[in-house]
């Protein structure tokens, strides 16, 4: 009889503990977001918004076919949930990136991740980017924890995004080497004109 109770009474104790890691793990979501976008306001309000805002578009710009795709997979309102906060998590990371880039003066780089953000967004329905990407992310977050409601769309779109910025930052730094050429070529060009002319 104690046997057959203790099953029970340790499955009951063990979905407890998951229930309380799960709204901690959320509260810990809520806190660092709240940190993240006060320490941002104190900065430079209406700048630092106007960035919230243009990287709000450009990251849900190349979420739209990821969510797609998603949004038919989990129908569950708290997976749909963790999609929306992983994709809100991206925006404020590219704020955060575009502001430190703009602080440091880096202006070129700033246009130039812009640019490949928007090419990005162009090349997502020919290549299907977004859905291999997806394929890989929820193999690997599914090798790494159960399916727990929130918390595992959150990663799998985390993870997502994460090799998605990467192909980005591919794509950042090839246009970059690119217009350096190209405005070196000029000033080449130029040069050889000034030299003409004399």
């Amino acid at each position: 009889m104690t046997l057959s109770l203790a099953l029970p009474i340790s499955l009951a104790l063990l979905a407890g503990c998951f229930r309380k890691l799960y709204h901690t793990f959320l509260m810990s979501v809520y806190v660092s977001y709240y940190i993240m976008v006060m320490n941002i306001m104190v900065m430079n309000k209406t700048f630092i918004l106007q960035l919230f805002i243009k990287w709000t578009v450009l990251v849900w710009l190349n979420a739209i076919l990821s969510l797609y795709l998603a949004v038919n997979t989990y129908k569950h309102l708290a997976d749909r949930a963790g999609i929306l906060c992983a994709v809100f998590t991206f925006v404020l990371i590219y704020t955060v990136v575009d502001f430190n880039l703009w602080k440091n003066r880096k202006n070129e780089l700033r246009k130039t991740l812009i640019l490949s953000v928007l090419v990005k967004a162009i090349l997502q329905p020919v290549f299907f980017l977004e859905m291999i990407t997806g394929i890989i992310a929820t193999k690997v977050v599914s090798r790494l924890m159960t399916n727990i409601p929130f918390v595992y769309t959150y990663f799998i779109t985390m993870v997502d995004g994460l090799f998605l910025s990467l192909i980005v930052l591919g794509l950042t730094i090839t246009v970059h080497i690119m217009r350096k050429a190209i405005k070196y070529r000029i000033t080449e060009v130029e040069a050889e004109k000034a030299k003409l002319g004399m």
